[in-house]
């Protein structure tokens, strides 16, 4: 675990990356977190001495669902899709 006995002590940045909405995961219930929920989590990972950056997702990531290292598919038929 981090910080636990035996150990080694090596130097890196955490990237965290929030999710980011889609369809698709809509339809699984995920749903992105807070700014607080994140900053929590960020803080706790500071107490146990791990550097980490927020990497927020830009509009044009949330567009395209693309953010967030995810890429999402759109399965339907093209007469399905609305224009």
């Amino acid at each position: 675990g981090v910080g636990g006995e035996g150990a080694e002590r090596r130097r890196c940045l955490l990237n965290l990356i929030p999710y980011n909405p889609t369809g698709a995961g809509a339809v699984m219930g995920y749903l992105s977190p807070s700014r607080d929920e994140v900053e929590t989590f960020r803080s706790a990972l500071a107490s146990l001495g791990v550097s980490s950056l927020v990497r927020w997702t830009s509009a044009s990531g949330r567009d395209a669902d693309g953010a967030c290292g995810q890429l999402v598919v759109d399965t339907r038929r093209p007469a399905d899709i609305p224009s």
